[in-house]
């Protein structure tokens, strides 16, 4: 058994890259000898409850990691990364770009790894103009006029054309032709004082957790429509499409390097167990 925690409170998003990668774990379709105590919520609630230190193993902003590597380590299963997945900026009528630093932006959070994208992509942005909300809620809030600029994310990325509106800027096409690498969104991690060896079981059975779903994609369904934001198929399939590859099975030495270059993380500190 874990020695340190058991149940393990586990928090990831109700996205479908999260839930169809934890489907087998959280349904018993992987054998584990620790009790999970799951917690199912959005993306600015985990960054907060790693902040607090108040969750064991959880999904977080990969932007949260240098503020949380005291207690917690990132990794290696479970991690969003890839090409063609960042977030955008999206607006109603607004298409010039010299427009965003003056512009009220709606963002999924401050702790976000598309908050830390924009900001890299407009320095100037002031934090005044920055107003936080559910990730599902940034286009409605363009819409209606209470943002002028929307930073989206998640289920959000396939549906805002449907809506009128239009993207101004693909950040994480800017970060790979800035970069040549791939964008780091989201990884899981682990309380240190679990200790390396329970902690890289864990990562084991996630890894385990994530194979299973992709070689029966169809079993998660049901599961993932039970707190996805959008309930149909298309984007289901294309959402976890896009945010669920081998780098989630492992980043190996490229993914490192992006969550290093993105970070600007000292070659000298490990971010994973070695």
């Amino acid at each position: 058994m874990i020695p340190f925690v058991n149940p393990i409170k586990l928090g990831i998003s109700p996205c479908p890259n999260d839930t169809f990668m934890f489907y087998a774990l959280l349904n018993k379709k992987v054998s584990v000898n620790f009790e999970i105590n799951p917690v199912i919520t959005d993306i600015s609630v985990l960054n907060q409850m790693l902040l607090d230190g108040t969750v064991d193993v959880c999904k977080g902003s990969i932007a949260v990691y240098p503020r949380i590597m005291k207690d917690y380590i990132l990794l290696t299963a479970g991690i969003a990364m890839g090409k063609g997945c960042g977030p955008l900026l999206i607006s109603l009528n607004i298409t010039e770009k010299n427009m965003i630093k003056s512009s009220k932006i709606a963002i999924p959070g401050i702790n976000t790894t598309a908050n830390l994208l924009l900001k890299k992509f407009e320095p100037e942005i002031k934090a005044e103009n920055l107003i936080e909300m559910n990730f599902a809620d940034i286009p409605k809030a363009v819409l209606n006029g209470e943002a002028d600029l929307g930073l989206i994310i998640h289920e959000t990325r396939f549906t805002y054309r449907d809506m009128g509106l239009s993207s101004l800027i693909d950040l994480g096409e800017w970060w790979e032709k800035k970069k040549g690498l791939p964008l780091p969104l989201g990884g899981i991690f682990a309380k240190k004082n679990i200790g390396n060896a329970d902690i890289e079981k864990i990562t084991d059975k996630i890894r385990e957790s994530i194979v299973f779903s992709m070689e029966n994609s169809g079993l998660s369904l049901g599961f993932i429509k039970q707190y996805a934001q959008e309930l149909d198929e298309d984007v289901i399939k294309n959402h976890i499409k896009l945010y669920v590859n081998n780098y989630s099975v492992n980043p190996e030495e490229e993914g490192e390097k992006a969550i290093r270059t993105l970070l600007d993380i000292n070659p000298s500190l490990n971010i994973f167990i070695n």
